[in-house]
């Protein structure tokens, strides 16, 4: 985001495809899947700012909000979570759950295992340009492919009837 365009300009820039080129004069629907996107980024009170003059975690979240506010039927996100504080790396994740629980496909990158065995329904793993594993986070993230691929071992338990893997120790 090199341009210094007001937060909302640049979430409203999502709509384009839609037909809304001009930011300054959004439909009603244009406007309300724009304050959606926003509202669901924690976004909302950075609207009259320069994109230019936020932090890179406010720039990730702003980033994220103008793909929400596309609203497509896919989803690619190429490591969504990078810059940003834990508390927003959760929200993001579980945003990104939440729209592919409405049926959009999301397809993340990332290199946080926790979270990728935290919220992803299949795991793949790729190492060497190859596929190496792919399955449910605790197949696809099994201690093999963890000291094979990653040359790490983890900590699993479950939480909440959630999977943690954390990263633990070099092998």
């Amino acid at each position: 985001m090199h341009w210094p365009l007001q937060v909302k300009d640049v979430v409203a820039l999502g709509r384009y495809p839609h037909g809304a080129t001009d930011p300054a004069r959004l439909s009603p629907g244009d406007e309300e899947a724009v304050m959606q996107a926003m509202q669901v980024t924690d976004v909302v009170a950075l609207a009259p700012r320069l994109v230019t003059e936020l932090s890179g975690g406010e720039r990730s979240r702003v980033a994220l909000a103008r793909v929400l506010a596309v609203g497509a039927p896919i989803v690619l996100a190429d490591e969504p979570t990078a810059s940003l504080d834990p508390r927003y790396q959760i929200d993001v994740m579980k945003n990104l759950r939440g729209i592919a629980d409405s049926g959009v496909l999301v397809i993340a990158a990332t290199h946080d295992l926790g979270l990728a065995a935290r919220f992803a329904d299949s795991v793949l793993v790729v190492s060497n340009g190859r596929l190496v594993a792919q399955g449910k986070p605790a197949q696809a993230l099994s201690e093999t492919i963890m000291a094979d691929v990653f040359r790490i071992s983890a900590y699993r338990a479950d939480y909440r009837d959630e999977a943690v893997i954390l990263p633990w120790a070099g092998v």
